[in-house]
């Protein structure tokens, strides 16, 4: 076996325990075996990092993508039940909204809740519940995400009762 000379340095206290048990000690042995240790472990641990990353990511994402519909479609059903608490105004302020293109910011969130929550008027209808504390945990996109789905919630019921109401007022 070809092998290659290497010099290792170790402190004074180390050095000095093994004068006294060197004799018994392949330290040669010691310090191929313990290198192999420390070599197979790192190389292993970048294995992994390699291997996993690119799953993890992937992984990741689509959780993330669930995560974002899951909120989204909360919004949504949220919106078509508090869609019969709104006011004409309310309505078509939220209408303008959507064909602007304007992006709900998150910090419209809480001016939201204050809507919904003076807005009560049925038992089935609980605002505070706990999906909404646990949507109130949400990060700032999140909760973003959560408006946008409310208000597409809102102009599903708006569109489908708009036509109709603007016949009753030509009438």
């Amino acid at each position: 076996m070809c092998a290659k000379r290497l010099t290792i340095a170790i402190p004074n206290g180390l050095y000095e325990r093994l004068q006294t048990v060197k004799q018994e000690i392949n330290i040669s042995g010691v310090c191929q075996e313990a290198l192999n240790m420390a070599i197979t472990l790192k190389e292993t641990q970048t294995q992994a990092l390699t291997f996993n990353h690119q799953q993890l990511i992937d992984r990741l994402k689509l959780e993330k993508k669930l995560l974002v519909a899951q909120i989204k479609e909360q919004g949504r059903k949220l919106g078509i039940k508090s869609a019969m608490t709104l006011s004409y105004k309310e309505f078509q302020r939220i209408e303008r909204l959507s064909q602007g293109h304007v992006r709900i910011e998150a910090s419209s969130f809480a001016g939201m809740w204050k809507l919904l929550a003076s807005r009560q008027p049925e038992k089935n209808m609980e605002f505070e519940g706990e999906e909404l504390r646990e949507m109130a945990s949400l990060n700032e996109e999140n909760k973003a995400i959560f408006v946008e789905g409310w208000m597409e919630g809102v102009l599903t019921v708006w569109n489908q009762i708009k036509d109709e109401l603007n016949n009753v007022e030509a009438e």
